[in-house]
């Protein structure tokens, strides 16, 4: 119910005028709690594809492979339109130890 949320709001955030990558690094802040979150197409534009990097508490105790599940499954319509998507995530810094 969450997700189905989040999306609504990242439909409204593009609708409102702010950019694919703007609209993705909302969701992923207000989904994921972020401290940091970069969004980058770097398909020249045309929004193919994208480069994510995404900074979370959320993140803690899972592995890598859970935490970029996170991510899609938070992303999973936007990621329906895109050719290829790289995702980089970690810890804040005050959370490693």
């Amino acid at each position: 119910q969450g997700v189905m949320l989040l999306r609504g709001l990242a439909r409204r955030w593009l609708s409102a005028g702010a950019s694919t990558e703007e609209a993705m690094r909302r969701t992923l802040v207000a989904a994921l709690d972020a401290s940091k979150v970069v969004v980058e197409d770097v398909s020249g534009g045309c929004g193919a594809m994208y480069r994510l990097e995404g900074e979370s508490p959320k993140f803690s105790g899972l592995s890598m492979v859970k935490q970029h599940q996170l991510v899609t499954q938070t992303l999973k319509q936007e990621i329906q339109e895109m050719h290829g998507l790289t995702i980089k995530t970690s810890l804040p810094s005050s959370s490693q130890a």
